[in-house]
C-alpha cells in the first residue's frame, strides 16, 4: 500500500515524500507516531492533488500546520498527512492581509504591528500557523480570529472558494471546519485597522512579558488544554480546586505554571498525555460536576 501510494504521488508531480515520519517532530508536544506517507506540500496543487487522491483510493488523510494544538497518538497513521508549513506567504494591502494557511501567527502579529495594523494583538503569543487559527476561532484576551477574518479560501467538494466570515459559524472556540473536515483552509484575507504602531508594540510586549511570567512558553505543550466552561469560569481554576497542579503521569504534568497547560516534561508518550487529559477531567466532574471540554485535537486515538 505505501509504495503504491509513493508511486501515484510521485506520478501527480508531488515531489517531497517522505515514508513512514515520525509526527512527534512535527508537533509542539513532541510526541506522535509515525506517518505511513508523509508529504511537505509547497503549493495549493500539492494539496489539492494529494486529497483528491486520497478522496479516489479511500486513503485517510491528515493536514496539520505548526502542530501547536494537536495531541497525535503514538501508533501509525495508516494514511498520508500533508504538512502545510510552507504555504507560509502573505501580503498587505492598505488595511487589508492576504495569508496562506501555513503563516506563523506570532510572527504575522508583529509584521503587521511594524507595519501600523492593530487587530492582531490578541495572537502575538498564540503559537500555531493561520490555519489551525481558523479551523479553532483561536483567540485570546477576548478576542478572537472571528474578529479580524473577511473571508477564508476553502477546497470543497473537488473546487477553490472563498466563504465570507458569516458562512463559517464562529462561535467560541468553534468554527463550521469543525464539523465539514472535508473543506480545508488554504488561505485567508483579514481586515486590521490602523493605528500607532508604537501603542500596539507596547501592548504586544505588555502581554509577552506577562505570558512569560504566567505560562510555560518555553515547555513541549500544545498551549491551552481545555477550552474555559463559561464565561465566569476559567477551566485552571477548576484543576487547581481539584488538586492537580503538578500532576504527573510519567513525563506528562500538569503545569506548576499554569495548571490549564499539560506539558511533556522530556519523554511523555501520547498515551500519558492522553491519559493525563482524561484523568483532570475526571478528577475536576467529580470535584465541581463541571464536565472540561479539550481544546486540543485529539488525531488517530480512535
Amino acid at each position: 500500500m505505501k509504495n503504491k501510494i509513493i508511486s501515484d504521488l510521485h506520478a501527480l508531480e508531488i515531489k517531497d515524500i517522505i515514508e513512514n515520519e515520525p509526527l512527534y517532530k512535527h508537533t509542539t508536544f513532541k510526541v506522535g507516531g509515525p506517518a505511513l506517507v508523509f508529504i511537505e506540500a509547497h503549493s495549493f496543487n500539492d494539496v489539492t492533488k494529494t486529497i483528491d487522491y486520497a478522496l479516489q483510493y479511500h486513503i485517510k488523510y491528515l493536514i496539520i500546520g505548526n502542530g501547536s494544538n494537536i495531541l497525535v497518538s503514538d501508533k501509525l497513521f495508516q494514511g498520508i498527512v500533508i504538512s502545510t508549513k510552507y504555504l507560509n506567504s502573505f501580503e498587505l494591502n492598505d488595511n487589508y492581509v492576504y495569508a496562506m494557511c501555513g503563516v506563523n501567527l506570532i510572527a504575522l502579529a508583529y509584521h503587521t504591528a511594524q507595519a501600523s495594523l492593530s487587530g492582531m494583538e490578541f495572537a502575538s503569543g498564540i503559537p500555531g500557523c493561520i490555519g489551525g487559527s481558523v479551523f479553532m476561532n483561536a483567540g485570546a484576551y477576548k478576542k478572537e480570529m472571528a474578529d479580524i477574518i473577511k473571508e477564508v479560501l476553502v477546497y470543497d467538494n473537488h473546487q477553490l472558494k472563498w466563504l465570507d466570515k458569516a458562512e463559517l459559524a464562529f462561535s467560541y472556540r468553534h468554527s463550521i471546519f469543525q464539523e465539514r473536515r472535508d473543506m480545508v483552509i488554504l488561505a485567508v484575507n483579514l481586515e486590521l485597522e490602523f493605528a500607532c504602531k508604537e501603542k500596539i508594540m507596547e501592548l504586544i510586549e505588555t502581554r509577552k512579558q506577562k505570558r512569560q511570567a504566567t505560562q510555560p512558553y518555553d515547555a513541549f505543550c500544545a498551549g491551552s488544554t481545555f477550552k474555559n466552561p463559561s464565561i465566569d469560569t476559567s477551566s485552571w481554576q477548576l484543576i487547581d480546586e481539584a488538586n492537580l497542579r503538578g500532576y504527573k503521569i510519567n513525563d506528562a504534568q500538569v503545569s506548576m505554571k499554569h495548571s490549564n497547560f499539560i506539558i511533556n516534561r522530556d519523554r511523555a508518550s501520547a498515551k500519558d498525555v492522553y491519559d493525563l487529559i482524561n484523568l483532570v477531567k475526571k478528577r475536576v466532574q467529580e470535584k465541581a460536576n463541571i464536565t472540561l471540554h479539550v481544546e486540543v485535537e485529539l488525531i488517530n486515538f480512535e
